[in-house]
């Protein structure tokens, strides 16, 4: 009875700590988009976020990208068996990595930070979600060339 009432507990305080951990983030990410100048609700909507933040920090292309590989990472086990499947979903699984964490690069970038910092959102995004939103960081725009919003 001990072992059960222990992986109970240890159960509820993983699922607190993951939806604080969640909280955290929707928190940053409102903060951000505010810093951006957008309404901060457009952070609460899953598409619309995603496309938002690669509107304002990269180029809206990869946002696409990142939609048809993550499609495509559900469907292709279903269409593929064995080995075909399983090497087609890794393949986009890696590329969708890839794309996030040069999101997050981008996202450093806009606001003045650097390679390391980028590392830290894509390694605690959270809490450096909110270091972004709640410290002096100010958005300075688009680096990315050949974007609509290039300073």
């Amino acid at each position: 009875m001990d072992f059960i009432d222990f992986g109970l507990g240890f159960l509820l305080s993983a699922l607190l700590t993951m939806f604080a951990w969640w909280v955290l983030g929707i928190i940053g990410r409102w903060l951000i988009f505010n810093k951006m100048g957008e309404p901060g609700w457009k952070s609460l909507i899953p598409f619309l976020s995603d496309y938002t933040i690669f509107k304002r920090v990269w180029l809206t292309t990869y946002f696409w990208i990142m939609l048809a590989l993550g499609i495509a990472n559900t469907v292709l086990p279903d269409l593929f068996s064995g080995g075909t499947g399983d090497y087609l979903t890794q393949l986009c699984g890696c590329a969708l990595f890839v794309i996030l964490f040069l999101e997050n690069i981008k996202l450093s970038r806009s606001f003045g930070h650097g390679y390391l910092f980028a590392f830290g959102l894509v390694v605690l995004n959270p809490v450096f979600t909110l270091i972004l939103g709640f410290g002096s960081s100010q958005y300075i725009g688009n680096t990315t060339p050949g974007a609509d919003n290039y300073y």
